[in-house]
């Protein structure tokens, strides 16, 4: 039996810029999240902790 190799040419996207931001607030979102603390939004009146039973808390994530 003979193995045959074939090459597979592929190409990737470049992350631009706005991206990379959007990631990194995805990523600062979900971290803040996951340590029980409200997303920022850079609002003085955002609470400190999130309440995943609090429907406001839930949209605001949901929007950020």
């Amino acid at each position: 039996m003979s193995a045959e190799t074939h090459k597979v040419h592929m190409k990737m996207a470049k992350a631009s810029e706005t991206d990379i931001t959007q990631t990194l607030n995805l990523c600062g979102v979900l971290e803040a999240i996951s340590k029980g603390y409200y997303p920022s939004g850079g609002d003085e009146d955002d609470p400190t902790f999130f309440d995943e039973d609090d429907k406001d808390h839930l949209r605001a994530f949901y929007d950020r």
